[in-house]
């Protein structure tokens, strides 16, 4: 993840085209940081997260956690108390939050766009929360899609798994702003502007009234549920089947 500083933004951009953005243990750790340096920094008034290349991010990296299942418990626990801690740290960040999503956001992807305030996507960008098909859990997902969308809309896409285009997903509350791919970045700095003429102070104790109370507790209860579940057979043969490009087998 590459961080820079900008005329009072903090830019966070995924930079893993390789693997589509695909987030990993490293991803959230640099995320975690960041936020950490941002929240107590007065010049940042704003964090903008976009993706690097045609995506915006794939979701978690199946090897990373097959690497992760495969070190142990207590490491896989470790990483999933991380995944969670990085993302709701984005969701309860007490500054204003955007996400450009410039393309493919799938899983994780999804997650972290629905941590932020804003979501401006471009036209052409598609989403899916296909977790159960990897036989995984979509953790705090879940739940930040229920909050922002509804249980209800929220079940039909994290059951089935369905991908849906960007106007399904203004349709449904995802995306608050849906624009062609060339006029992304302009969109974004719209709503940039926007932010910071508010104030920072005021715009913090705003989102501080919003905010979804939810304690430790329950976070370390959603990343125990994550790992149970990764460490399932099903988990093992729905990962391996995605990997070799065939049909889980249950």
């Amino acid at each position: 993840m590459i961080a820079t500083r900008e005329a009072g933004v903090l830019r966070l951009t995924l930079d893993r085209p390789e693997v589509r953005n695909a987030v990993n243990g490293a991803v959230y750790q640099t995320l975690h940081r960041e936020l950490e340096r941002a929240a107590k920094d007065a010049d940042v008034r704003v964090v903008v997260l976009a993706g690097k290349g045609p995506a915006f991010c794939a979701g978690v990296d199946v090897n990373h956690v097959r690497q992760v299942t495969a070190a142990g418990r207590e490491a896989s626990l470790a990483d999933a108390r991380l995944a969670v801690s990085a993302m709701f740290g984005l969701a309860s960040f007490p500054k204003p939050t955007l996400a450009a999503v410039n393309g493919a956001a799938y899983g994780a992807g999804v997650g972290l766009a629905l941590a932020c305030d804003i979501v401006v996507a471009a036209d052409a960008a598609r989403f899916s929360l296909s977790e159960v098909r990897l036989g995984l859990v979509p953790g705090l997902v879940a739940k930040l899609m229920a909050q922002a969308i509804g249980p209800r809309e929220a079940r039909r896409y994290l059951l089935t798994g369905q991908a849906f285009d960007a106007q399904e997903a203004l349709r449904i509350g995802l995306a608050h702003e849906v624009v062609p791919l060339q006029g992304l970045e302009q969109a974004v700095e719209k709503k940039v502007e926007m932010l910071e003429a508010g104030g920072p102070k005021a715009l913090a104790g705003t989102k501080a009234l919003l905010a979804e109370a939810r304690s430790a507790a329950d976070l370390d209860a959603i990343a125990r549920m994550a790992v149970e579940q990764r460490e399932s057979a099903e988990a093992k043969e729905g990962i391996a089947a995605f990997i070799e490009k065939r049909k889980p087998e249950w």
